[in-house]
């Protein structure tokens, strides 16, 4: 949802065509989100931000043109450090599936419960660190401490 352009009598139609667009982030692909704001600056003053959430690029298609299946799990692992065992299990069931391997009962149930643990781990850190990118901490300290809020426990975090 882009911002509106600030109103301001310092910037007059003139120097708004002179205005300068500029990318800012994700530096790495390896930061904690992946939050792009795209920038519009009169000089050094901001008049337009528009966040760009969930931009990530990182070329692991390319490095998949090169790799047999078995190499490209560490590869699957990195992308996304919160919960790499979920996309291993994703990477595996896809491989599986082509290979004509079934899998025991017991293995499934166990891939079932790592893959929802994943999805709890990522889903809390990374609306934490989406909130902290954004302008708030709270919310990034009760994700890593599993929402102590929701449960009465006391935060380890000291608030």
């Amino acid at each position: 949802m882009p911002l509106d352009l600030i109103e301001s009598p310092d910037l007059d139609a003139g120097y708004r065509e002179g205005l300068w667009t500029l990318n800012f982030g994700p530096q790495h692909p390896a930061t904690h989100t992946t939050l792009r704001l795209v920038l519009k600056l009169d000089g050094e003053m901001v008049v337009d931000a528009e966040p760009d959430i969930g931009f990530l690029h990182s070329g692991f298609e390319k490095l998949a043109e090169v790799l047999d299946y078995n190499q490209y799990v560490t590869i699957v692992d990195r992308m996304n450090y919160i919960s790499p065992m979920a996309n291993e299990i994703a990477w595996h069931h896809a491989v599986e599936g082509l290979l004509g391997i079934d899998l025991t009962p017991r293995c499934k149930y166990i891939r079932t419960i790592f893959a929802e643990l994943m999805r709890i781990h990522d889903h809390l850190l990374c609306t934490g660190t989406c909130v902290l990118d954004l302008g708030g901490a709270t919310a990034f300290m009760y994700a890593f401490n599993e929402g102590p809020a929701a449960s009465g426990s006391t935060p380890a975090i000291p608030v």
